[in-house]
């Protein structure tokens, strides 16, 4: 990738105009696959300083912008809905642009700025009436909170000792629906679900 292609694409700093008067900063999300990254690029009216971290409910990003320069700011918007963005400690509502949060205006000095992602849900099996019955078909149920990194496993048991996959599923997000046809053959049957 190069020294470039670091400052562009996980820096994310990108003149808009000519001599870095207005400037992008918009690290790519890498979502779990990079944690954090910092560096700095020396441009004709000073330096620009990005440092990042990820975590799985918030993004955190630090920049130093020289004077006489503007910058748009975006983070990861992350799949939630909120486009609420805290700059040096105020909230504003960002931009919502292809999966990214903008905010524009960022003038000189050091900035932070925090975006919060929606918390995710549980993963667990969802005990709503309509999730979690008995039908003509077999024991219907709904797991939820997937995070959608590993193919996920329901496994049945008559004794809670002996455990049998009876469901794999691909690495999906969200909730997923399954019936056990097998589930009216016997008088009780224990399930578990595990992301593998």
């Amino acid at each position: 990738m190069g020294l470039d292609g670091y400052v562009r694409y996980i820096l994310g700093v990108k003149p808009l105009t000519a001599q870095f008067d207005q400037v992008q900063i918009k690290p790519l999300d890498f979502s779990n696959s990079l944690a954090t990254a910092s560096g700095s690029l020396l441009t004709e009216r000073g330096t620009i300083s990005v440092e990042w971290d990820r975590s799985a409910t918030q993004y955190h990003l630090a920049v130093t912008v020289p004077v006489n320069v503007t910058a748009t700011v975006y983070v990861p918007q992350a799949g939630g809905t909120n486009t609420t963005v805290n700059v040096d400690g105020t909230d504003v509502v960002g931009m919502l642009t292809n999966g990214y949060i903008g905010v524009s205006g960022i003038g000189s000095g050091t900035h932070a700025i925090q975006h919060l992602f929606n918390a995710p849900l549980p993963f667990q099996f969802d005990s709503g009436l309509t999730n979690l019955q008995t039908t003509a078909n077999g024991f219907k149920m709904q797991v939820s909170g997937l995070n959608g990194t590993s193919p996920v496993v329901i496994s049945a048991s008559t004794n809670l000792l002996d455990w049998m996959p009876i469901f794999t599923n691909p690495a999906f997000t969200g909730a997923i629906q399954f019936t056990d046809p097998a589930a009216n053959v016997f008088p009780k049957r224990f399930y578990k679900a595990t992301e593998q």
